[in-house]
């Protein structure tokens, strides 16, 4: 999926970047290079599973594009960033 699958934090860290949560301001229905937005799991039980790509990082890696192909402003080219990224609940506060 374009990462290196291994262990980068404890087991209990999940990391998502969601561009479909209602009324958020991350939140887009398609990205700047007209992908899809959609929920992608970064990091799962402390292991990496992908990255954020646009779709010249997610042909270079050889996945899907996640959504994440965004521009500052018309005068700039797309490239990965983030929309709503949080850290999901875990055991411990």
């Amino acid at each position: 999926m374009g990462a290196s699958q291994r262990n980068i934090a404890p087991k209990d860290v999940t990391i998502v970047d969601d561009g479909t949560q209602a009324n958020a301001r991350g939140s887009i229905n398609i990205d700047d290079e007209g992908a899809d937005g959609q929920r992608t799991v970064l990091v799962e039980n402390g292991v990496l599973r992908t990255y954020m790509h646009d779709r010249i990082s997610a042909q270079y890696y050889g996945v899907e594009p996640t959504g994440n192909g965004r521009r500052q402003s018309f005068r700039h080219a797309p490239l990965p960033r983030m929309r709503n990224t949080y850290m999901m609940p875990g055991p411990n506060t």
